[in-house]
């Protein structure tokens, strides 16, 4: 399955990638290159919303970490929004519970 990008910049600067289907090894470059594109312009807040992320691998949890690092590289506040149970189980496995900026509990 593809994974949709859509991004805006709401009023207080903020920016928003929302992503939409499966972020995996065929999609997670596209993520990263989206966070590239975006952080160019230096905004001081990145909100990455999964709520309609249906799947996540090892590369989609890869290319959440480096769109963290990049973040912190410049500045940027990034906080992942609309995260579900599994996804959740799977960041706090993985230890990235303690590592990335999770906007609210799962839903």
């Amino acid at each position: 399955m593809a994974l949709s990008v859509e991004v805006r910049t709401g009023s207080d600067a903020q920016v928003v990638i929302t992503l939409w289907g499966e972020l995996d090894q065929n999609t997670a470059a596209q993520l990263r290159d989206t966070v590239a594109a975006v952080l160019t312009a230096h905004p001081p807040h990145l909100r990455v919303d999964l709520g309609q992320v249906t799947f996540v691998d090892s590369a989609g949890l890869g290319a959440l970490v480096s769109a963290d690092k990049r973040c912190r590289q410049i500045g940027c506040h990034l906080v992942l929004d609309g995260i579900s149970e599994t996804l959740h189980q799977r960041l706090h496995i993985t230890g990235l519970t303690e590592v990335l900026r999770l906007s609210e509990s799962p839903q």
